[in-house]
């Protein structure tokens, strides 16, 4: 199981985790009260005070602290969670408009074997795309910038910052623009140059089950 699995796996029975050591701290309070007055009852006879003393305080002590350390992860990842969501989502807003005209009047094209992903793309049809494109900007560097916004949610998702139930609703996004065969077939090649990471194995078992469904 990833590390991030079980982080989510922990956070998604934290109410449970809580409870269970809360409990536990509670048992082991009471067990040192007990001990105290029963003069080392339930410990045992034990010569100095001060070792029966310590060892429940560190056992107290000891739960407190894990306690704490998970509720003040879960609060420190879920702070991250929300920066990260805000930045993806206005990214995403900036890019979907255009990723969405560019997936209309591509996604029908038809184009050689060997040929580039949009050489079907002619002049008018290349010129209508250009009033949705800012002066710097081509098909390509959009389908880059998306690409680079997909790998980032998904490594964002792989340390643990965004839970699986997002990382699914947004690849439903995703999923849209990959059935786009050449739209695919430029992820495909960007991808080839090895900079995206975890991103490209994911990536890539996805085109292979659209392009198995679409057998």
């Amino acid at each position: 199981m990833n590390h991030y699995r079980i982080k989510f796996w922990l956070y998604r029975h934290d109410q449970g985790i809580i409870s269970f050591l809360i409990l536990c701290l509670l048992v082991v309070i009471a067990f040192s009260i007990v001990d105290v007055i029963t003069d080392g009852g339930i410990i045992g006879a034990v010569p100095d005070d001060q070792i029966e003393f310590r060892t429940w305080l560190g056992m107290i002590l000891g739960i407190l602290t894990l306690l704490f350390a998970f509720m003040r992860q879960k609060h420190n990842d879920m702070s991250i969670f929300f920066q990260l969501f805000e930045k993806y989502n206005q990214r995403y807003d900036e890019l979907n408009g255009i990723m969405n005209i560019i997936n209309s009047k591509t996604k029908n094209l038809v184009s050689g074997e060997g040929a580039e992903p949009f050489d079907g793309l002619d002049n008018k049809q290349y010129g209508s795309l250009r009033k949705h494109l800012t002066d710097s900007d081509t098909v390509e560097n959009v389908l880059d910038d998306y690409l680079n916004l997909c790998a980032e949610e998904y490594m964002a998702y792989c340390n643990g910052y965004i839970p699986p139930q997002i990382m699914e609703y947004w690849y439903k996004g995703m999923e849209v623009f990959f059935k786009n065969p050449h739209m695919r077939k430029y992820f495909k090649h960007e991808l080839g140059n090895d900079s995206y990471y975890e991103f490209k194995s994911f990536a890539e078992k996805q085109f292979e089950k659209i392009e198995a469904d679409e057998a």
